[in-house]
């Protein structure tokens, strides 16, 4: 309700995205796909407003961050503050997640000034760059992460593409015989480190979807460079 201005990006949908979009009074554009940061960039571009909210597709506000945030932007927008910090918690297998540390108020810069920020051209996990004060909301807002493991693998596969081809372009190379030693650190840090073991069963599968999607990362990379 606070936003002045609703833009939905498209980037080629073929279902009923754009007209459920524009029936709840959000503006669209259609944008062939340019990579995460170029398409959010364009996004940014297309807004009719300065200060920019920007969420994906599987995210949403939770009530009290609506309301808080409702509440603090006249003072943000009225600032010198290149960026506002919102925290992310997943919801996974039903449920938000409570402990396990990467999944549960992830820090994301996602309120910035459109002439003091911009988002990195990476071809994927792009990050907000900007300089000067930021400024910190509470409340959370929710990643609904990979509704299927099918969804969650296909997913990861891609990722894993495209980051191995930005580490293959910076030269970067990974020996075969680390793949597993990658997988079991990755599994334990996440697990025993990072709170995951206290999220239970469900603690347990994203721990070690997070040490698969790190191998997957690795072999990607090797097959690039092959």
């Amino acid at each position: 309700s606070f936003a002045a201005d609703k833009l939905v990006v498209d980037s080629g949908s073929e279902d009923d995205t754009c007209a459920i979009a524009r029936a709840h009074g959000a503006r669209v554009i259609e944008q062939p796909w340019l990579g995460f940061g170029a398409q959010r960039n364009a996004g940014s571009a297309a807004a009719s407003h300065d200060w920019i909210l920007s969420l994906d597709a599987d995210e949403a506000l939770t009530p009290a961050l609506a309301l808080e945030l409702e509440q603090g932007l006249p003072a943000l927008m009225s600032s010198s503050a290149a960026a506002g910090v919102i925290y992310r918690t997943a919801w996974f297998m039903g449920q938000p997640l409570r402990w396990y540390r990467p999944l549960v108020r992830e820090r994301k810069a996602r309120l910035y000034q459109r002439h003091r920020a911009r988002w990195s051209e990476v071809r994927v996990h792009e990050s907000l760059q900007y300089e000067g004060v930021d400024v910190s909301f509470r409340a959370p807002f929710l990643h609904y992460l990979n509704p299927t493991l099918v969804h969650h693998e296909l997913k990861s596969l891609r990722y894993a593409e495209l980051k191995a081809l930005d580490w293959r372009e910076r030269g970067r190379s990974n020996p075969v015989l680390g793949w597993p030693l990658v997988f079991c650190l990755t599994f334990l840090k996440d697990y025993l480190l990072r709170g995951a073991i206290l999220d239970g069963a469900r603690g347990w599968v994203a721990a070690y979807l997070a040490a698969d999607r790190s191998e997957e990362h690795t072999s990607e990379l090797q097959s690039h460079h092959d």
